[in-house]
């Protein structure tokens, strides 16, 4: 059975993961990729949501984060491959 993370565990590890970013490598992928689950699961709205609540729109990484060619690729990947699982 797959378990679809809940809005609540995804903003959390997001927010966790943000005093990391430039010093941990794998942050920026971990917040990257908890934005594309959100998008995927709950929406893009959603996830811009969550790009302004915590202010991530004040780095550029992150303007426009869904309309960018390698994040529309890695959402295509995703939805392609069913056997992508996260466990929590």
């Amino acid at each position: 059975m797959v378990k679809i993370p809940a809005l609540k565990e995804l903003k959390g590890i997001t927010k966790e993961e943000l005093p990391n970013v430039g010093i941990k490598d794998h942050s920026r992928n971990t917040i990257n990729t908890f934005l594309i689950l959100i998008a995927d699961i709950y929406g893009d709205e959603e996830a811009n949501k969550v790009i302004e609540e915590f202010s991530l729109d004040e780095s550029e990484d992150w303007i426009n984060f869904l309309d960018k060619p390698e994040i529309k690729s890695i959402e295509k990947c995703i939805k392609e491959n069913q056997s992508f699982i996260f466990k929590f």
